[in-house]
């Protein structure tokens, strides 16, 4: 959901549309957003987040940070992570043991994240000669490419 407002705030509109029909036919047709049937339908998943959006605004990237449990990331992205949070519903609702189902769903989400991109982190690792900066400019160039408006062609593994 993030990913919409984003758009908006960047004044993109036509792209915060397919975003919000991205949303509507995988919560309806695509059982709650467990299947990606958008993707099928030819509207890719595009990332955004608050981060890019202050990019675009100019906010310097700052220094490259490596967090226990949040993994590497300057602090305008940090920042922007904190502000998404606010666009998660489960953030709004309220029941028992928020806290946990929150920090379990990202737990398991980076899980996902990591496993999906396992062997080409492995390669990253195997190939580069420092691999600290090797995925902090791989990071940087991914970030720089979202900001242009350019789908980025990099993806490396979350934290």
């Amino acid at each position: 959901m993030h990913e919409a407002a984003n758009d908006v705030l960047q004044g993109n509109f036509n792209r915060a549309a397919k975003t919000l029909g991205r949303i509507l036919i995988n919560s309806t047709i695509g059982l709650g957003g467990l299947i990606d049937v958008a993707k099928n339908w030819g509207m890719p998943f595009r990332e955004n987040d608050f981060g890019v959006t202050m990019g675009k605004a100019g906010a310097a990237e700052g220094s490259y940070l490596v967090l226990p449990f949040v993994g590497p990331k300057p602090p305008r992205d940090l920042v922007g992570d904190a502000v998404d949070s606010f666009f998660d519903p489960f953030y709004w609702a309220q029941f028992d043991n928020k806290g946990t189902w929150l920090l379990v769903r990202g737990g398991v989400a980076t899980l996902d994240t990591v496993d999906d991109r396992r062997n080409e982190f492995d390669t990253i690792e195997r190939t580069s000669l420092d691999f600290y900066a090797t995925i902090r400019n791989l990071y940087r160039q991914n970030r720089a490419a979202l900001i242009r408006g350019e789908d980025s062609k990099i993806q490396l593994p979350d934290f």
